[in-house]
C-alpha cells in the first residue's frame, strides 16, 4: 500500500473548491458576505495499520449553520478524477429535525 498525504489533500482540495464558491457568491443557499459553522464527513485514513489509498471518484460533503440560524444547508462535492476538479453535485437545506426544506438546482 502507497504512504502518501493524498486523501488529506484530496479533501482539503474539496474545501477550497467550497470557498472559492462562496466568495464568488455561487454557493446555494449562503452569500460571501454570511457566515457560520463549517463541519464535514471523516475519511477513515487507516484500517488495520495499512494506510487507505485514494479511489476515484470521492465525494465530500460539507454541511453549514449559518448564524443565527438552526436550518442547515449541505453541499456534496464530487472529484471523479485526479485530473478533474471538484465540482458542486448536490445542495440541499434541512431545518432543525433534518427535514429537506429545499433543493438547490446546481450546474
Amino acid at each position: 500500500m502507497v504512504v502518501t498525504n493524498d486523501l488529506y489533500q484530496e479533501t482539503t482540495e474539496a474545501a477550497k473548491a467550497m470557498q472559492t464558491m462562496q466568495k464568488q457568491n455561487q454557493l446555494p443557499g449562503i452569500s460571501k458576505a454570511e457566515h457560520g459553522r463549517v463541519t464535514s464527513d471523516n475519511y477513515m485514513l487507516m484500517v488495520s495499520n495499512n494506510l487507505i489509498n485514494v479511489v476515484y471518484p470521492l465525494s465530500q460533503t460539507f454541511r453549514v449553520v449559518k448564524t443565527g440560524e438552526t436550518c442547515t444547508n449541505i453541499y456534496m462535492f464530487e472529484r471523479l478524477s485526479k485530473d478533474t476538479a471538484w465540482q458542486l453535485e448536490k445542495a440541499w437545506e434541512t431545518d432543525s429535525r433534518g427535514q429537506v426544506v429545499t433543493n438547490w438546482t446546481v450546474n
